[in-house]
This record gives structure tokens, C-alpha cells and sequence, in this order.
């Protein structure tokens, strides 16, 4: 079976390496809530708010990040990520 999946880059090449993970820790720390409505919920993901591969230099800014829960950050990046997008309109 021929796969059509293209290999992701790990995650040290999309730019979360050690440092990373340190300014997660730390934000996570200091807001550990989720920021979506309802946000009482522990976030547990930091989402970039301008997309590190067109935005670099806002990569560890944290005027540029906001706490989620799974779920949410997996709905944003999903949507962001256009994995779940049709590429062609559904008519009907």
C-alpha cells in the first residue's frame, strides 16, 4: 500500500526545541488557564497566535501565545494546519 502522507518535519524543525518547551513551561506556569469562554479548564497547550513558519521572530513572544486545552488547541491547529479543509467546495 503506497502511502500519500507527507512526512511531517520533527518537532525540534518546526521550531520547538528545548527553548521552546522552557517558554511553554513558564507561560503555562504563569497562566494555566484556557483562554477560550468557559475557560476554567487547566490549558495544557500554547497556541501561537501568528503562525511560527511566516512570523519567526514572534516564535518565543508572549504577546503572541495564549493558553488552551487539548481540545481546543487540537481544533485550531487542525483548522490552521488545513488537514480538515475540503479542496474542493461541497456543492448542494
Amino acid at each position: 500500500m503506497i502511502s500519500h502522507r507527507r512526512k511531517r518535519p520533527s518537532a525540534e524543525d518546526r521550531g520547538y526545541g528545548a527553548d521552546w518547551r522552557a517558554f511553554r513551561d513558564a507561560y503555562l506556569k504563569e497562566f494555566p488557564f484556557c483562554v477560550e469562554p468557559g475557560g476554567n479548564e487547566r490549558a495544557v497547550e500554547v497556541d501561537q497566535i501568528k503562525r511560527v513558519r511566516t512570523d519567526r521572530h514572534l516564535r518565543l513572544s508572549r504577546t503572541n501565545v495564549r493558553g488552551h486545552r487539548n481540545s481546543h488547541h487540537s481544533a485550531i491547529t487542525a483548522t490552521e494546519d488545513s488537514f480538515c479543509r475540503q479542496s474542493t467546495p461541497i456543492v448542494g
